[in-house]
């Protein structure tokens, strides 16, 4: 993957973080905001480290 792919991957990934976020200012029970903070956030923890690691080529959670 290039490195201007890497950085467009970063750029979304941080655009869904910041989505996740503002979904919690939704008028929703608070257990339904834990259940899809619970679905999404793994995912999204696992693409940043993969990310992470391409453009450093570092891996600290090994």
């Amino acid at each position: 993957m290039k490195t201007e792919d890497k950085f467009e991957t970063l750029g979304q990934l941080i655009d869904s973080l910041d989505n996740l976020a503002h979904a919690l200012k939704m008028p929703l029970p608070p257990q339904i905001h834990v259940e899809q903070l619970g679905i999404a956030l793994p995912e999204k923890v696992k693409q940043l480290k993969e990310v992470f690691v391409e453009i450093t080529g570092e891996n600290p959670w090994d």
